[in-house]
């Protein structure tokens, strides 16, 4: 008879443990209705009507706040809903725990910009001496000015550069404009950073004018 007994209750035991650890994993539906509630009490709600894990860090959810008519729906998309439009997301773990992220950003569209000598210019040079171009150094990597690049603002600069003897650029000057003051400036700027080997005339360097077409061009991966 005892034996019987402890079978009975082992097997209550049991079955109440199992019914448990089942609850973890278990995906009810969820029906909520928010007014200015903290994002906090509502994945605390969904958590309590579900029965699924919710993980997050706190940071993430403090000061958002929810309002939002939600009926019957899977926790997953519940979760979604309430999350959309605060930068922040969510991914699933052994189908038992749904973590809270942050929303990965979304990557700058890839930049592809040049530098590209279009003609140049000598001034003051016998041309019955031997002369040699000018010969850039500087790897052509000039930036796209941010709000340029926000606005997608486009365009072809062309500028005069001063080419000392030493190779440096001692003066630039905006030739041939691209329309857009923002990279105007910014190709001018960036080409006072410019070095060169400097032009030589019989073999002796010389100051000469270079002009350049800076081309800044937004390409879409896709």
């Amino acid at each position: 008879m005892h034996l019987i007994k402890g079978l009975i209750l082992n097997i209550v035991v049991l079955f109440a443990f199992h019914s448990f650890s089942q609850s973890v994993a278990y995906v009810g539906k969820v029906n909520l209705e928010l007014k200015e509630q903290s994002l906090r009490l509502a994945l605390l709600e969904i958590q309590t009507q579900s029965g699924i894990n919710i993980i997050y860090d706190d940071k993430l959810v403090d000061n958002i706040s929810i309002t939002c008519k939600i009926d019957g729906s899977s926790p997953e998309d519940a979760i979604k809903s309430l999350l959309s439009g605060n930068g922040i997301s969510y991914k699933i773990y052994d189908e038992k725990y749904l973590v809270i992220v942050e929303e990965e950003k979304p990557k700058p569209a890839p930049v592809y910009y040049k530098a590209a000598i279009e003609q140049e210019t000598i001034l003051d040079i016998d041309t019955s001496y031997s002369f040699t171009n000018p010969i850039l150094l500087t790897k052509t990597d000039l930036a796209y000015p941010p709000e340029a690049l926000k606005n997608k603002v486009e365009g072809k600069v062309k500028v005069r550069l001063l080419i000392s003897k030493l190779g440096s650029v001692n003066n630039s000057t905006v030739d041939r404009s691209s329309g857009s003051y923002l990279l105007d400036s910014a190709a001018v700027n960036y080409a006072l950073t410019l070095q060169f080997v400097p032009a030589l005339a019989n073999d002796q360097p010389v100051n000469v004018w270079l002009s350049m077409i800076f081309e800044y061009k937004i390409v879409d991966e896709n």
